[in-house]
C-alpha cells in the first residue's frame, strides 16, 4: 500500500510540478497579446483622430484658424497612416483592428472625394445636346515655340471637341495662333481675354453676352461669363477661376521634392531645413486663407442667381478636394463632377514632387455629369486639363 501510495504521489508531484510550467508561459502569451494590443490600439487611436480632424478642417475657414489648411493637405497621409494600421491590426492584433475601419468608416465621404471609385457605373453615350467643358491651366504655353508645335496644340483641342474652353495663365497671342487652323476658328467662334488676370480665357462655340469679375486678388481672379444656353433661350454661367496660389519660390519646392524623395540630399544645416519648413507652411497656410476669402465670394455669387439659371464654376482652385474652399461650393450646394462621375486621385498637379488634384468642376442641379478625367496626354504645361461631358437634367442631381 505503502509503494501504491509512493507512486501515485510521485505521479501527481510529477503532474503537479510541469502545471506552473505551462501556466508561465500562458501568462507570457496573454501579457505579450494585451501588450501588443495596447500599443495598436494607441497608434490605431492617434490615427484615427488625425484622420478625423483633417476630414472635419474642410468647414473651418483658415482665416479664422491657419492651421486647418495644413490639416487638409495631411489628409492623404492621415489616411494612408490609418489604413497601414489596420491592416497590420487585422495581422498582429485583431482584437483592436475595429478602431482604425471605424476611422475609415466615418471619414468614407471625405476619402471619396479625395479619391472617387465609379468604374462599376453604367456608361452612357452622349446625346447630341451634351455639353463638354474643358479647363486648363496652361501655364501661358510657355512650351510652345514653333509653329508645328501651335497646330499640333490647336489640333489637340478640336480631337478632344469641347464645346467651352477656360485657360488660366492663357497665352495672349491664342488668337493669332487660332489662325493657323480654320476648324478651330469655326468651332470656337466667340471667345475673350481678361487682361488685369492671369490671362484668363474661355473659348466657346455659344454667343458671349457679358463678363463680370467674381473676385479678385492680384492677378488671381474669378470671372464669370453669361453665355447663350444652347438647351433653352435663356442663359448660362461659366466661372473661370484661378484662386490664389501658393507662391513656392524655386528653392522651396527643390527643398520639398528633396525630402520627399531622398531628405539625405538635403545639405543644408538642420536649423535652415527647420526654418525652410516653417516658410513653406507659413506661405501655405497664408495663401489658404486668402483662396477661402475668394471661395466665400465666388458662393456669395453664385447665391444671387436666379434658380434657373446653370452655373458651371470650374478652373484652377490651388485646393485639394479635402480643403475649405472646394467645401465652400459644395455647401451652396453645387456638385463636384469629378466625385461623382471620375476615378481615382487624378492628380492633375505633378511637378516637383507634389501630387495632388487642383483643378476642378462645379455645377448646380441643372446638369448631370457622364464622364470626367484628367487627361495626361497633354503634356504642354505642368497641369493637366480637366474635361468634363454632361447631358442636361430636368430633376436634380444626387
Amino acid at each position: 500500500m505503502r509503494k501504491t501510495n509512493s507512486s501515485t504521489t510521485n505521479k501527481q508531484t510529477g503532474s503537479t510540478a510541469k502545471k506552473p510550467k505551462s501556466t508561465k508561459t500562458g501568462q507570457r502569451r496573454g501579457l505579450l497579446r494585451t501588450l501588443t494590443d495596447t500599443v495598436f490600439a494607441a497608434f490605431s487611436t492617434i490615427s484615427v483622430v488625425l484622420l478625423w480632424l483633417c476630414a472635419v478642417s474642410v468647414y473651418i475657414s483658415p482665416e479664422r484658424l491657419l492651421i486647418a489648411s495644413v490639416l487638409g493637405l495631411a489628409f492623404p497621409i492621415a489616411l494612408a497612416g490609418t489604413l497601414c494600421i489596420g491592416v497590420l491590426s487585422i495581422i498582429f492584433a485583431p482584437r483592436v483592428c475595429w478602431i482604425a475601419f471605424i476611422g475609415l468608416a466615418t471619414t468614407f465621404g471625405s476619402i471619396r472625394s479625395y479619391c472617387p471609385i465609379n468604374t462599376f457605373k453604367e456608361a452612357h453615350t452622349p446625346s447630341k445636346e451634351a455639353l463638354r467643358i474643358m479647363n486648363y491651366n496652361t501655364n501661358n504655353l510657355s512650351a510652345i515655340t514653333e509653329e508645328e508645335e501651335k497646330r499640333k496644340f490647336l489640333m489637340y483641342l478640336l480631337d478632344v471637341a469641347p464645346d467651352i474652353i477656360v485657360f488660366q495663365e492663357g497665352n495672349p497671342k491664342l488668337e493669332q495662333w487660332a489662325s493657323l487652323n480654320e476648324r478651330f476658328e469655326r468651332r470656337f467662334p466667340h471667345h475673350a481675354t481678361i487682361d488685369s488676370t492671369t490671362n484668363l480665357q474661355i473659348w466657346s462655340r455659344f454667343d458671349i453676352l457679358r463678363h463680370e469679375t467674381v473676385t479678385q486678388d492680384g492677378q488671381n481672379a474669378a470671372v464669370a461669363f453669361w453665355l447663350k444656353n444652347p438647351h433653352t433661350t435663356g442663359e448660362m454661367i461659366v466661372i473661370n477661376t484661378h484662386l490664389k496660389t501658393n507662391f513656392l519660390s524655386k528653392s522651396n519646392r527643390e527643398s520639398y521634392k528633396k525630402i520627399v524623395e531622398d531628405s539625405r540630399q538635403l545639405q543644408t544645416p538642420e536649423e535652415e531645413a527647420y526654418r525652410q519648413g516653417r516658410e513653406i507652411i507659413g506661405k501655405v497656410a497664408n495663401s489658404a486663407a486668402t483662396r477661402a476669402k475668394m471661395a466665400d465670394d465666388m458662393a456669395d455669387f453664385i447665391r444671387r442667381q436666379p434658380s434657373g439659371t446653370p452655373v458651371i464654376a470650374c478652373g484652377d482652385f490651388n485646393d485639394t478636394p479635402i480643403s475649405y474652399a472646394i467645401q465652400r461650393l459644395k455647401r451652396l450646394p453645387m456638385n463636384d463632377a469629378f466625385r461623382m462621375v471620375g476615378n481615382g486621385p487624378a492628380w492633375s498637379f505633378t511637378q516637383d514632387a507634389i501630387f495632388v488634384r487642383i483643378d476642378h468642376q462645379f455645377f448646380t442641379n441643372h446638369l448631370q455629369p457622364l464622364q470626367a478625367n484628367i487627361d495626361r496626354t497633354a503634356t504642354w504645361s505642368d497641369h493637366y486639363p480637366l474635361i468634363v461631358t454632361y447631358e442636361w437634367s430636368e430633376q436634380p442631381s444626387e
